[in-house]
């Protein structure tokens, strides 16, 4: 007698024998993804003859989670399939009425299905994609290339690539198909497709997914403005912030060092009328203009030489920076930020045709994708890849 427990998709129970449902009674296929159920198997026999003859009766797959235990055994073994016809088979624990359930392997079922026995996938890419792309037949040059052969040699397998498309794939509504690359694994015409997909929930449903291993973010290229203008912050540009505070910080210390020095000296001058000469005296070597009176102190000289040498320095470093920015080109855009781009309306917007960032505005309820949809361009018009896209921005 075995005990079957297993759990797989609907779609592997509708492409089951006609000669398992035989052998296997009250077997049904609800509109859940996966479904547990229990069977009870009397004629091991006639089964384990099934099994030799059909190979894969019960068409599992990859993910099949399906555990057995037979007779008076007490092990419990997973049942799953990597090729159409066969079954692998792995002990996964113990049962016992004293123990219970011991486990034997990893919970984590990818932990324990980590070899595919050497199997050959049908791989399909996109044509300029910008991660995969064709160097030569059957040979991928690409930033993805270490990474794909790293990953076939720790799984065991390998792929041959059996076509190439121009579009990743939508869901067309009107003809209730995809299209691309997601069309050729949705027939099983391919296995497995080699490019940077984004993950929707259409595509979910079609497909199966790998874990991201490159997240990237989504940008928005604009072609250059006509419209050109120097800012009133251009003339503060041309140094840092920290050489600002330098050089004010130099001109207040000299402020203080000049009046603490004439009061040394002695003057029949106020503290206060004393901070304001000194002061005009300052801007006015700021200013390249001369002092009235030139004082023959020697300390007071070598203060006013050495802020005149200063000044000469400063205000040639400002003039040749100062050039430089202003001859510089700067764009002038009418927004900001996306939705004021939206709002402008004088833009037309492209992405690659057949990508995900098509869908994403298409399929969206939201007013700010149906603005965006006024100002995309027709399908048939939208650039192929993103090397197209950008020769139609420029």
């Amino acid at each position: 007698m075995c005990f079957f427990i297993y759990a797989f998709s609907c779609n592997t129970c509708a492409e089951a024998d006609d000669d398992a449902e035989e052998d296997v009674k009250d077997r049904t296929c609800k509109s859940k993804k996966t479904q547990d159920e229990v069977f009870n198997i009397r004629d091991v026999e006639k089964l384990m003859q099934r099994f030799s003859s059909n190979g894969n009766i019960f068409h599992l797959t990859f993910n099949t989670e399906m555990m057995v235990r037979c007779d008076t055994e007490n092990i419990l073994r997973e049942w799953y399939s990597i090729v159409t016809n066969q079954i692998e088979i792995n002990d996964i624990a113990t049962w016992s009425l004293e123990k219970g359930i011991t486990k034997m392997v990893p919970d984590f079922i990818y932990k324990r299905r980590n070899n595919l026995r050497g199997i050959i996938m049908r791989a399909v890419i996109v044509k300029d994609s910008t991660f995969i792309n064709l160097k030569d037949i059957s040979q991928l040059g690409s930033t993805f290339n270490e990474l794909l052969r790293e990953i076939c040699a720790a799984l065991n397998f390998s792929f041959d690539i059996v076509s190439e498309v121009k579009e990743f794939g939508r869901w067309n509504p009107q003809e209730n198909t995809w299209t691309g690359a997601i069309a050729e694994l949705y027939a099983r015409r391919a296995d497995i497709s080699l490019a940077g997909f984004s993950i929707t929930g259409d595509r979910l449903n079609a497909v199966d997914f790998a874990l991201p291993h490159i997240i990237t973010k989504n940008y928005l290229y604009i072609r250059k403005s006509e419209l050109f203008t120097v800012k009133w912050s251009s003339y503060f540009q041309t140094f840092t912030n920290s050489v600002w505070m330098a050089m004010f910080g130099v001109f207040i210390v000299a402020w203080i060092l000049l009046t603490f020095l004439k009061m040394k000296y002695g003057t029949d001058r106020k503290i206060g009328y004393l901070l304001v000469d000194n002061f005009m005296e300052i801007w006015g070597i700021v200013c390249q203009q001369g002092l009235i009176d030139f004082s023959g102190r020697s300390s007071l000289r070598i203060t006013y030489l050495s802020l005149f040498l200063l000044v000469t320095v400063f205000w040639a470093s400002y003039s040749a920076t100062l050039i430089s920015i202003l001859t510089s080109v700067i764009n002038v855009l009418p927004f900001h930020s996306f939705r004021s781009f939206v709002a402008d309306g004088t833009y037309q917007l492209a992405v690659p045709r057949g990508t995900s960032y098509y869908d994403k505005f298409a399929d969206s309820k939201d007013p700010l994708a149906e603005k965006v949809m006024k100002l995309m361009l027709e399908v048939e018009e939208l650039p192929i890849n993103e090397f197209e896209g950008f020769k139609i921005v420029r």
